[in-house]
């Protein structure tokens, strides 16, 4: 698990005896299993009548969890409790989590580790004590064996299904800061500005990938969406960039510094 997006939901009052959890669960739903049914038939024919039990799912596919439970209108309508979504850290936290490691870097540093990797406490796991930031990214990023080299195709096939559309929307918003609107996210991708761009654009809000806002001086009350997810910005920018040695060669380049 990455932790992006990541969604637990409770479907019980007030537990104090038992406790069923299921993770991940939308990787249960295959062709066939009939796995809504299943669950519902479970909360709706044996679990709503206990008052003892608390029964928790989670997924990372957040398109799912939304689509399937929080808009559910069959048997788990209004079933929900409660919803936590999991977030990335914070800045700060950063900080934080890596001290804890024992990572000893500036506060500069922190500051351009999490431009790279973002807040994922997975992708922070695999610095290596003793080597300095530039090291770090050199052997993560840009390496001949580098962990995360193919983690944006990886990322994409885990959270959603058909991932190339989700994946050119992405490629769509990193090309410009401000980001665009629903039109033009539309003609440059060739996704029609439908019922299918709007559960892609939702799904990738929900799973803090992007977000939309209005811009302050705009005329027209235009909503805009742009990319925030700082390891989507920087693997999209570097994604043909290799070598044992890119960012340390590289770091105070004009292409990087900009």
């Amino acid at each position: 698990m990455r932790g992006v997006g990541e969604r637990c939901f409770c479907l019980a009052g007030e537990a104090k005896k038992q406790v069923v959890f299921i993770d991940e669960l939308p990787w249960m739903d295959t062709p066939g299993s009939e796995l809504l049914s299943a669950v519902e038939s479970f909360w709706n024919g044996w679990d709503d009548s206990r008052d003892n039990l608390l029964f928790i799912v989670c997924g990372s596919a957040t398109s799912w969890m939304e689509q399937k439970l929080v808009r559910n209108y069959g048997g788990l309508y209004g079933r929900l409790t409660y919803e936590l979504h999991l977030k990335p850290f914070l800045l700060g936290e950063v900080e934080q989590y890596l001290k804890y490691r024992k990572i000893q870097l500036s506060r500069m540093d922190v500051a351009i580790a999490y431009m790279v990797f973002g807040g994922m406490p997975y992708y922070l796991n695999f610095f290596e004590k003793g080597l300095s930031l530039t090291q770090n990214i050199d052997r993560i990023m840009f390496g001949r064996n580098a962990r995360l080299a193919k983690e944006m195709d990886i990322l994409f096939k885990s959270q959603f299904r058909n991932p190339e559309l989700y994946e050119r929307v992405v490629m769509c918003l990193s090309q410009r800061r401000y980001g665009y609107s629903r039109a033009e996210i539309s003609a440059m991708t060739g996704i029609s500005s439908g019922s299918r761009l709007s559960v892609i654009l939702d799904a990738l809000e929900g799973s803090d990938f992007i977000e939309s806002y209005k811009p302050f001086d705009a005329v027209a009350k235009e909503v805009l969406y742009r990319l925030t997810d700082p390891f989507c910005l920087f693997s999209m920018r570097f994604k043909e960039c290799r070598g044992e040695h890119y960012w340390q060669e590289n770091q105070h380049g004009a292409y990087i510094r900009s």
